[in-house]
């Protein structure tokens, strides 16, 4: 017997033919689609779709929205709203809100709705977010904002109407259209010549956070979600991806001469559940040189053998490839390479070299051997000894140790860090130990509770340990 999704998609087969045909009335020269009450019926349709793809709610976010669309708001209601606040909408987004829905349904946690009652924080004025803008340009815009932060000054009031000012200025000409959780949220330019276009940005507004642009509008963007997944496709990051077929991301590789461009292509197929054969061959034969990072990650995706033939090939050839990508080798091959990656560890000269934001190579594979069966307190304090680590590298390696079998033996070292290390490092030591009886450190964690009155935090790790080994909390 066909369980509904078997069913659903069945009849969804018969319907395709007319279904193409439906979407194409919708192409234009001024919008992808055309803003219509049929277009409008199309984009409801196909989130009743997609829902019938996912029934669980398990695409991120889904359990929010639950594929479901809010009622929609009127024309007038919106004008009246611009007209009161003398701002501008972005077109894609007012024909959303007033034929399809309020709001609800959407990539990530949804879209948000237009709540009229409230009072807006749109920015009027030209947009500062555009696809020219450079990572230079970015940085000048809030780096005056970073360094008055780090300097030593008691007018809060005079860096807080910075920020507000740089904020402002940031996100003049855009309107907020969803978030994807934390800090990250969605934007649609407003109006200018990218009316409609969508942007991620991280709101904490950090120099090296440049705003993503998805390279689609409003309506592009939010088709294509459903679109990607009926078709059984990944949409954890989605927006950060080109939306193209494998034949077609192929294609566009080999016409392009840019190679961040390239890169991009690439990293595009991380989206599909698996690969034809052409694409895999298409794979094969990518340059180790050029895009050793895409080719190994996408190997160890969709060919692991090869995939792990490349890794060590890497490892001598390309160190530094190899661990960027080490995350992708599965984790039932992450037992067979811990002495690869200790060796690693040890003799790769640029190991504070940034692989991402958070993390160093040195860093990336500390957290790769804490998921190693054979990790071994000997092997993190044999690292340690290195004397040229940064501050972050130290953090980590501490942070490893306290995951180790075998932590009892770096006791001597977690006591080191509580004494004369920073304060994450005097409290990731405490939390090392917090489920460790350590009698020979209740001296030092007296001392700790003396020395430390005022700091709430290593306090409250310090009560933790206190009552693993049966000591009163000092009055």
């Amino acid at each position: 017997m066909e369980n509904f999704a078997s069913q659903y998609l069945r009849k969804r087969m018969k319907k395709e033919k007319a279904f193409d045909q439906e979407k194409k009335l919708f192409e234009t020269s001024s919008h992808k689609y055309e803003l219509t009450p049929q277009y409008a019926e199309y984009l409801r349709e196909l989130v009743k779709k997609a829902s019938a793809f996912d029934p669980y709610c398990k695409v991120f976010g889904s359990s929010k929205h639950k594929y479901q669309l809010n009622p929609v708001i009127s024309l007038e209601e919106v004008q009246a709203y611009e007209q009161r606040h003398k701002i501008k909408l972005p077109s894609e987004y007012v024909f959303f809100i007033t034929q399809v829905g309020n709001g609800g349904a959407g990539p990530y946690y949804g879209i948000y709705p237009l709540d009229t009652t409230k009072e807006c924080y749109e920015i009027a004025g030209t947009p500062f977010i555009s696809s020219k803008l450079t990572a230079q340009q970015w940085k000048e815009k809030w780096e005056p904002f970073e360094q008055k932060c780090n300097e030593e000054s008691e007018d809060e009031d005079d860096l807080d109407n910075l920020y507000d000012r740089t904020e402002k200025e940031t996100q003049q000409g855009t309107y907020a259209v969803g978030t994807q959780g934390c800090t990250y949220e969605t934007l649609a330019i407003a109006q200018g010549e990218e009316e409609n276009q969508i942007f991620y940005v991280n709101s904490s507004w950090h120099s090296e956070y440049m705003p993503y642009n998805t390279e689609m509008s409003f309506l592009e963007w939010y088709e294509n979600f459903f679109l990607e997944i009926i078709q059984g496709n990944n949409v954890d990051g989605y927006g950060y991806e080109i939306i193209a077929s494998q034949e077609e991301l192929i294609a566009r590789f080999n016409q392009s001469d840019d190679i961040k461009r390239k890169s991009k292509l690439l990293n595009s197929f991380v989206r599909f559940p698996k690969i034809s054969k052409n694409t895999r061959k298409f794979l094969h034969q990518l340059s180790n040189e050029l895009f050793a990072d895409e080719k190994l990650f996408l190997l160890l995706k969709f060919d692991t053998e090869q995939g792990m033939k490349l890794f060590y090939q890497l490892t001598k050839e390309n160190p530094s490839a190899a661990i960027r990508q080490v995350n992708a080798v599965p984790e039932q091959e992450r037992g067979k390479i811990y002495d690869v990656l200790l060796n690693l560890l040890y003799t790769i000269e640029n190991g504070d070299e940034k692989c991402s934001y958070y993390s160093s190579l040195y860093g990336r594979l500390l957290y790769t051997l804490k998921e190693c069966p054979q990790l071994k307190s000997e092997d993190i304090l044999k690292f340690l000894k290195n004397k040229s680590l940064n501050e972050q590298d130290i953090d980590v390696a501490i942070y490893v140790l306290g995951y180790a079998p075998d932590k009892e033996k770096a006791v001597d070292t977690f006591e080191y860090f509580m004494l004369n290390g920073t304060e994450h490092q005097i409290i990731t030591s405490l939390q090392a130990v917090r489920n460790m009886p350590c009698p020979a450190l209740k001296e030092t964690f007296l001392t700790l509770w003396n020395r430390h009155r005022e700091n709430n935090n290593i306090r409250n790790n310090l009560k933790n340990v206190f009552k693993t080994n049966n000591m009163e909390i000092p009055k």
